[in-house]
C-alpha cells in the first residue's frame, strides 16, 4: 500500500510540473485536489491493513479493500474525465493506463482471475465514459481504443 501511496504521489507530481509548463494551472488543481483525497482514502486503508488480526479474523478483507480501493480510483477517474470535459472540453486519457497500473501491480489482489475482472470493469467504465463523451462522432477512434483495452486486459 505504501507503493501505491507513493505511485499516486508521483502522478501528482507529474500532473503539476506539466500544466505549470503548459501554463495551465488551473488543470492541475482538480487533479491534485482528487489526489489528494484518494492519498487520504489510502492512508486510512494503510492503518487498517497494518492490523495484522484484522487479516487473520477476516480472510476475505485483502480482496475487499482491493476492490474498494478500484472503484474509489475509478469513481475519481470517470469523475475528473467528465469534469474537464464539460469545464475545458478537454480528455484526460491517461488516467486508464495509470489504473491498470494500480490494479495489476500495487493493490494485493490474490487471484488472476480477480485482477482480470477488476481490470475488465475498469475497461469498460473508461470505455463507456469516452464513447459518450469523446468518441460520439468517429467510430474508427472508439474502435481503436477498444483494442486498447483489449491489449492491456490480455497482457
Amino acid at each position: 500500500m505504501s507503493k501505491l501511496i507513493a505511485y499516486i504521489r508521483i502522478i501528482d507530481f507529474r500532473n503539476l510540473f506539466l500544466c505549470v509548463f503548459q501554463n495551465n494551472l488551473e488543470l492541475a488543481i482538480p487533479e491534485v485536489i482528487v489526489h489528494v483525497i484518494i492519498s487520504v482514502y489510502c492512508f486510512i486503508v494503510y492503518g487498517a491493513v497494518y492490523d495484522e488480526k484484522l487479516f487473520r479474523s477476516v480472510p476475505n478483507l485483502q480482496i475487499v479493500i482491493s476492490m474498494l480501493t478500484c472503484f474509489v480510483i475509478l469513481g475519481a477517474d470517470v469523475a475528473l474525465s467528465v469534469y474537464f470535459y464539460q469545464a475545458y472540453h478537454h480528455a484526460r486519457t491517461s488516467s486508464a493506463f495509470q489504473t491498470f497500473i494500480i490494479i495489476y501491480f500495487f493493490l494485493p489482489v490474490p487471484r488472476k482471475l480477480q485482477a482480470a475482472t477488476l481490470g475488465a470493469i475498469v475497461a469498460v467504465s473508461h470505455l463507456t465514459t469516452s464513447a459518450v463523451l469523446f468518441y460520439s462522432d468517429d467510430d474508427r477512434d472508439l474502435v481503436s481504443l477498444v483494442n486498447y483495452y483489449l491489449s492491456i486486459l490480455n497482457a
